[in-house]
C-alpha cells in the first residue's frame, strides 16, 4: 500500500511537471521536457526490469521484464539518435528524481512482483498520456513521429501489465 501511494505521488509529480511546462493552450510540452521525461522513463523501465529479472521467480513477471528491457533499450537508442540528428538539448544521463525514488522503493520491496507490476502500470499510464500528447501536439515533426511510432508499444506493454495484474480477461 505504501508503494502504491508513492507511485501515485510520482505520477502526480510528472503530471504537474508536464502541465507547468506548457507553451500554448494546446498543452504543448517543450521538446526538452518531453525528451528528458521519455529518457528518464526508459532508464527506469530498464533498471527496474533488470532488478525484476534478478529478484522475481514469477515467469510472467520475468517475461514482461525481458520485453520491457528490449523495447525500452530500443526506444532509448532511437531517442538518442533523434536528439542528435535534430540538434536538441542532450538527454539527462540518469533518471529524474521521481523515477529514482520509485526505483529505490522497488529495491527494498517486500512484495516485489506486485509492486513491480504496479510501478510499471503507473509509469506506462503516464508515458502513454505524454506520448499521446506529443504525437498530437508537438511543434517538432521528428518528435511527433517518434511519439506516434513508440505509442503502440507502450500501449501493448500496458495491456501485458494489466493482464499480469488480473485486470483484464485472458486472451
Amino acid at each position: 500500500m505504501k508503494f502504491a501511494k508513492l507511485s501515485a505521488l510520482f505520477i502526480l509529480a510528472l503530471a504537474v511537471s508536464a502541465c507547468s511546462s506548457t507553451q500554448t493552450s494546446e498543452t504543448r510540452l517543450p521538446s526538452h521536457s518531453f525528451t528528458a521525461m521519455a529518457a528518464s522513463g526508459d532508464h527506469f523501465e530498464i533498471a527496474s526490469s533488470k532488478i525484476a529479472l534478478d529478484k522475481s521467480h514469477n515467469k510472467q513477471v520475468r517475461k514482461i521484464a525481458r520485453r520491457l528491457i528490449d523495447d525500452h533499450t530500443s526506444s532509448s537508442k532511437d531517442l538518442q539518435k533523434l536528439v542528435a540528428d535534430n540538434n536538441l538539448r542532450p538527454l539527462p544521463p540518469r533518471m529524474e528524481p521521481p523515477h529514482q525514488h520509485m526505483l529505490d522503493q522497488l529495491v527494498h520491496s517486500k512484495n516485489f512482483d506486485h509492486d513491480y507490476l504496479i510501478a510499471q502500470e503507473r509509469a506506462h499510464q503516464e508515458a502513454i498520456g505524454m506520448f499521446e500528447n506529443c504525437s498530437q501536439n508537438s511543434g517538432n515533426p521528428a518528435l511527433r513521429d517518434f511519439a506516434g511510432k513508440t505509442l503502440p508499444t507502450l500501449q501493448e506493454h500496458y495491456r501485458m501489465i494489466e493482464k499480469a495484474l488480473g485486470k483484464t480477461q485472458e486472451d
